[in-house]
């Protein structure tokens, strides 16, 4: 078979077969024509906009959301190039530049390093020769106040937030550099999973940050800032995730002595016998435990802000003969006298999970 070439609309020399001939031209497919809902589009026609986000064409006034701004920066010419894209907050950014102009941005890691620079403070990027910002309204200072500066508002806990959005938490995160310091004590963690929860004071993660670090920002009550929970983390790959959330942390955030960090560990069993078992030799080790902290942690009621006791005492009289009937007994006493649904159910006087404050056994 012979392949006949022919002229495109813009004098380009193509193959015949390659093409669609439209409006008294021809335009190469998938290059200078593209398919879209069963029509062929002109890339000259002014309906159709390259979607740099989800790198694809699309019928412009089909895509009301899209919008304009930096999509690459051309070393060579030393300037932005523009372009339209679906809005991404994990991504996007707004850029400043010393002549006082600012511009939504895809992604901050398309900017070079020598060009732009990250002010933590404003949580923006700007050029390297942009000395000012103007007033300080982009800090978030206080984190509860309304959706603390997030897209969406925040949850109490993590098992709360959309499936969707977890799922790219939770494959966002990228593992850091392997601590050596560590790697001796890694076997001890065994086949358990860990996660953290961090209480903040003030300050937050930026959006466009948020998914390499695999923290899950959420709503708490009891302090002033963020709390920010990790997802499931498990052996090496976990500890050292863990040490680039610590560095985020610290970048980020302010947290004082009435705030807390609380440890949770996974792949446990769940048996009545196990968790029976463990309450009892907490309640023996609980003593010792608490001896290697500061006296007064023990009743936090006398300088928390809430005057709140986070730190009771576990209730021993909930102990007896087996481990079956402890467990019976501490689901008894968590329930309020309700009937126990299962491992993992929600409180019965907190059904949607969402005023656990409301639950005077906690």
């Amino acid at each position: 078979m012979i392949n006949t070439t022919i002229e495109t609309y813009d004098g380009s020399i193509a193959n015949k077969k390659d093409c669609r001939f439209i409006k008294g031209d021809f335009y190469i497919k998938n290059k200078q024509c593209f398919l879209i809902n069963g029509t062929w589009y002109r890339i000259n026609s002014g309906f159709i906009t390259f979607d740099y986000e989800d790198q694809k064409w699309v019928i412009t006034k089909d895509t009301p959301g899209l919008i304009k701004g930096v999509i690459d920066y051309d070393l060579e010419k030393d300037e932005l190039v523009f372009g339209s894209y679906t809005p991404n907050p994990y991504k996007n950014i707004t850029i400043y530049l010393p002549n006082g102009a600012n511009y939504n941005c895809i992604n901050w890691k398309l900017l070079p390093p020598s060009k732009f620079v990250e002010d933590s403070y404003h949580m923006v990027f700007k050029h390297v020769n942009c000395t000012a910002l103007g007033s300080n309204e982009h800090r978030i200072s206080n984190a509860n106040l309304s959706a603390n500066g997030y897209p969406y508002q925040l949850p109490y806990c993590t098992k709360h937030y959309p499936e969707d959005l977890y799922q790219k938490f939770i494959t966002g995160v990228k593992g850091g550099k392997k601590n050596t310091n560590l790697s001796n004590y890694i076997h001890n963690i065994g086949s358990y999973s860990f996660g953290f929860e961090f209480e903040t004071n003030k300050g937050k993660i930026p959006n466009y940050r948020l998914l390499e670090t695999g923290l899950l920002p959420l709503r708490d009550g009891s302090i002033n800032g963020i709390e920010f929970a990790t997802i499931p983390l498990s052996r090496e790959k976990g500890v050292n995730i863990l040490e680039n959330i610590c560095e985020s942390l610290k970048r980020y955030t302010t947290f004082t002595e009435n705030e807390s960090l609380h440890l949770h560990l996974g792949n446990i069993p769940t048996s009545k016998k196990f968790i029976g078992s463990l309450y009892t030799m907490c309640c023996i080790l609980e003593k010792d435990i608490f001896s290697l902290f500061p006296k007064y942690y023990a009743q936090t009621s006398k300088f928390k802000a809430r005057a709140k006791d986070y730190n009771m005492p576990l209730k021993k009289e909930l102990v007896a003969m087996t481990p079956e009937e402890t467990f019976d007994n501490i689901a008894f006493y968590l329930s309020e006298g309700k009937k126990y649904q299962g491992m993992g159910s929600e409180h019965p006087s907190d059904p949607e999970g969402q005023h656990k404050w409301q639950i005077n056994c906690r």
